[in-house]
């Protein structure tokens, strides 16, 4: 395991000069994930002023202003939400356009022996799924574990500071959390991985058959390759079904976990009301 870890980041580290190239736009995309959380945060806190007021005097024009903010922060929030995205997806894009750009250009220069040892399915799978997957990590990936971390940090911040005890109770389904992810995470990693090799065979196999229709034809070959398609391609169906059973399990349990983390704050939360009201 220690030897994996470099490699992985050296791999990874390949990427950086198509970061580079956008970051300003980078840059910008994550200022719009700080506002966004601010936002965010600034609704629940509105609203604990209102309910606060409650106890006093809130009359008409304090319940409009409450409202009023509370649709102008949202207003807010959705500005930069759709600005965050616009931002960090369209530098993936980019980014990718770059990579394949510069893949093409290696390709045209690698030697007929590379093409020789190297399917031409599995190339042209490599230069498609695999390159869309790479862009997903340069832009989903990036914005949502910036955003996630982000919001952890501004919420646990505001959750400390109105109850420390509500929020310990909160992080109590955390090691569920995190044992799921490391668990569920591995298993996709794998399944997916091995989705991807199963569909390079699977376009090499086609490209091959395409390219010597002639000969499949001249020896009577059509049965024996429709029936070697159709279990490459049963055999991608059947991974694809084993990485859609294991995501329907995982997010079923991170919605478990939100929702028993939700009924601990209402029931612990309303009986702190009812006993300071009472």
């Amino acid at each position: 395991m220690p030897r994996i870890l470099p490699d992985r980041w050296r791999f990874l580290s390949r990427l950086l000069p198509y970061l580079a190239a956008q970051k300003s736009r980078l840059a910008a995309g994550f200022v719009c994930i700080l506002l966004t959380n601010l936002f965010i945060i600034g609704m629940p806190l509105v609203v604990k002023y209102a309910v606060d007021d409650l106890s006093q005097s809130l009359n008409r024009q304090k319940f409009a202003m409450y409202a009023g903010l509370i649709v102008l922060l949202a207003i807010f929030e959705g500005i930069f939400r759709f600005s965050m995205r616009w931002l960090l997806i369209g530098a993936s894009r980019d980014a990718e356009y770059a990579i394949r750009n510069d893949l093409f250009r290696k390709l045209e220069s690698l030697p007929v022996s590379f093409y020789q040892k190297n399917k031409t399915g599995d190339l042209l799978s490599r230069v498609t799924n695999d390159l869309s997957n790479v862009r997903m990590l340069l832009g989903p990936g990036i914005m949502y574990s910036f955003n996630t971390m982000v919001t952890a940090i501004f919420a646990i911040s505001l959750m400390l500071k109105v109850s420390w005890s509500l929020s310990l109770m909160v992080l109590i389904p955390l090691p569920l959390v995190s044992f799921s992810v490391r668990h569920f995470g591995k298993r996709i990693h794998r399944l997916t991985e091995e989705s991807q090799e199963r569909l390079a065979d699977l376009s090499a196999r086609v490209q091959e058959s395409m390219a010597g229709v002639r000969v499949v034809k001249a020896f009577v070959q059509e049965d024996r390759e429709i029936e070697d398609f159709r279990k490459l391609n049963g055999s991608l169906m059947e991974k694809n079904y084993e990485l859609i059973r294991s995501t329907s399990v995982f997010y079923p349990i991170m919605q478990f976990t939100i929702g028993l983390a939700t009924i601990l704050v209402l029931w612990f939360g309303g009986r702190q009301v009812v006993q300071e009201i009472g």
